[in-house]
């Protein structure tokens, strides 16, 4: 397996009938990994990405390095956003599982937090915060993550964990509920509150990415 001709061109097809954008692809290393960019012809959205073909005996991975979405007009809304950042993961599924793919996987880095000045790893906001973040102020790298972690997490993938690790997502997860259901805070209150509960229970860590997977065929 490898991105040759056909199948960049196959790549190019699929992306630009569902996601009406044009792109530029860079393979290498003896066409196993990809760079791919989107042609600046869009006034709504812009890409950069990393992707590579990892095989072994028992399974063959396409695996997103680098998921850079950007929204660069302050008229697309947020649902408008939030279902073309989904469709492109989509695109990709698509893609890879026309290929034969077992599993795809994508990678979510930690971000440093402007306010707080501390490196996170995103969790998965609820909507309504989400949104406010991201109409709030102009986009950048914290956005991303948090966008791509709650698509990710919509669209059925999920993190493999060691035991002593699922144990720790569950306590995450419990108190990331916890403060959702806070209604009169703010997305920045919230976070301030969850770091410090995730400190006294021993469950910050920094993290600088972590894969998400799904099986595809």
């Amino acid at each position: 397996m490898a991105f040759n001709e056909r199948n960049l061109a196959l790549l190019n097809k699929i992306l630009s009938k569902k996601l009406h954008l044009s792109f530029h692809f860079h393979p290498y290393s003896s066409n196993c990994c990809l760079n791919i960019d989107s042609k600046k012809y869009s006034n709504k959205f812009d890409f950069s990405g990393n992707i590579r073909i990892n095989a072994d005996p028992k399974e063959l991975i396409f695996e997103i390095i680098d998921f850079d979405l950007w929204k660069i007009s302050e008229t697309v809304s947020f649902d408008e956003f939030f279902d073309f950042y989904q469709s492109f993961i989509l695109a990709l599924e698509n893609y890879a599982e026309q290929l034969g793919f077992n599993r795809i996987i994508f990678n979510v880095d930690s971000y440093i937090d402007p306010e707080l000045q501390v490196i996170i790893f995103p969790r998965k906001v609820n909507n309504t915060d989400l949104k406010a973040l991201i109409q709030d102020s102009s986009y950048d790298s914290r956005k991303n993550e948090l966008m791509k972690l709650s698509v990710l997490k919509l669209s059925g993938y999920g993190l493999k964990n060691s035991h002593e690790d699922e144990e720790s997502e569950l306590l995450k997860n419990a108190i990331n509920n916890q403060i959702d259901s806070m209604h009169h805070l703010t997305i920045l209150e919230k976070e301030k509150l969850r770091l410090n509960l995730m400190k006294k229970s021993s469950l910050h860590k920094d993290y600088h990415v972590k894969k998400y997977f799904k099986y595809i065929n």
